[in-house]
């Protein structure tokens, strides 16, 4: 458990440039703030081996992964619970990831959390989860994020993505997906939630590949670009 505790310019070869959590108790962390902290995967936090995450009113700032999870990464069968968090200007330098990374059958939950100006080189800009894990987003924000594809958020592989009440704007992706780009069996809900000024050259809004299945209630698209 860590209370108000700040990680800042830290750095680690490998994995978890901040904190690295590895087969332990979960880790709770509350008004932490993680800042210009470097690794190869996971810039901020790693974890891995069943160490699960809770973190409130907690900030990842300027982190940087060479490759995955600037912000925070997390390995195989995960929980990460998020609330109240904000992860801005952090950056996946060559793969995925820029804010948070999610790895094989893990489930993220997040509730008034924002990702700001986040930066991946290939898929999510802001979030990017992978073969059949799950996001909840409940009273999120994505706004200015960046990535080939899904430059709020990206999800592959039969993930589940719900959103209820949540913000995308001005996001971009160089591809597909502004906000929101899922590939390949994976079940997408949004419900009232907000589109606004994203930007891509296929699906500026929402960009849905192989099979994926997307449910819409309520929501709001504005100002959408798609460059052909």
């Amino acid at each position: 458990t860590a209370i108000e505790t700040v990680w800042e310019q830290n750095r680690a070869v490998m994995q978890g440039g901040g904190i690295m959590v590895t087969s332990v108790s979960p880790l709770l962390l509350t008004g932490c703030r993680f800042s210009e902290n470097n690794a190869t995967v996971g810039g901020g936090v790693y974890t891995q081996n069943s160490s699960d995450i809770t973190a409130r009113a907690s900030m990842g700032a300027g982190n940087v992964a060479a490759v995955n999870g600037g912000g925070v990464a997390t390995g195989r069968s995960i929980d990460v619970y998020l609330l109240s968090c904000i992860f801005a200007g952090n950056a996946a330098m060559m793969m995925h990831g820029g804010g948070v990374y999610v790895a094989d059958n893990c489930q993220v939950t997040a509730t008034g959390t924002s990702w700001e100006d986040n930066m991946a080189r290939m898929e999510g800009g802001g979030v990017a989860l992978y073969d059949q894990s799950q996001l909840y987003l409940t009273r999120c924000v994505f706004s200015s994020n960046t990535a080939t594809s899904g430059g709020g958020v990206y999800a592959e592989d039969v993930c589940h993505v719900e959103a209820n009440y949540s913000v995308w704007i001005s996001n971009m992706a160089s591809e597909e997906g502004g906000g929101i780009g899922v590939l390949d069996e994976v079940l997408l809900s949004l419900r009232e939630c907000n589109f606004t000024m994203n930007e891509a050259m296929s699906g500026g809004g929402v960009c849905a590949m192989d099979h994926c299945n997307v449910s819409v209630a309520s929501c709001m698209w504005m100002h959408i670009v798609t460059n052909m």
